[in-house]
């Protein structure tokens, strides 16, 4: 369904009103996974305040994505996308708020986080290419390239984004809550996406 608002050229795929949601949900999405990169780097040197083990809960995090990517192709071209993209939102949101809590319960460990990040790096190694073959089924095929484009700017200014707010919230008002809106901002993706 196209919008009734003209949009300028760069954007107009955005006309396109389930695209328009879908972006703006990936948006929200993309700067929770972000956020929790940064957080949970952040925890790690806290805890370890090792710059060896900084670099090693990103690895854990990374290889997944890096060798799983391609199954997780094959998982998006053979099952429902939206239904895989909820999946996703909720096992990021549960990984967040597993963290909150770890964190509350003062039983959080380099192992734990280690863990949540190698669960994150396969769900997001699931989650990409879910995500850009829904494109597909939102736009019409002239608008694509626009779209695709629209999708790449998204995950940049999600990636300027969610580490600037995760340093503000763990200097506002703790690393605990921020885990906690990094689970919700998971949430508020996975509610909208969820009526595409």
């Amino acid at each position: 369904m196209m919008s009734k608002f003209k949009f300028p050229v760069a954007f107009a795929s955005l006309e396109h009103i389930n695209f328009r949601l879908f972006w703006s949900v990936q948006l929200i999405s993309l700067i929770g996974i972000w956020m929790q990169i940064t957080a949970s780097g952040w925890l790690v040197y806290d805890l370890t305040n090792s710059k060896f083990y900084l670099g090693v809960i990103n690895a854990f995090g990374g290889l997944p994505i890096l060798f799983l990517s391609p199954f997780g192709g094959i998982i998006a071209d053979h099952f429902n996308r939206k239904k895989l993209l909820v999946f996703t939102q909720i096992a990021f949101s549960s990984g967040a708020f597993l963290i909150g809590i770890l964190i509350s319960m003062k039983l959080i460990s380099f192992w734990a986080l280690v863990a949540v990040a190698v669960a994150g790096g396969i769900v997001n190694a699931i989650d990409s290419p879910s995500r850009m073959a829904f494109i597909v089924e939102l736009i019409e095929k002239r608008s694509l390239g626009n779209a695709i484009a629209l999708n790449s700017l998204g995950f940049n200014i999600a990636r300027v984004i969610g580490p600037a707010l995760a340093g503000y919230l763990v200097g506002a008002i703790g690393i605990e809550v921020c885990f906690y809106v990094i689970e919700i901002s998971f949430i508020l993706a996975n509610l909208t996406s969820s009526i595409l």
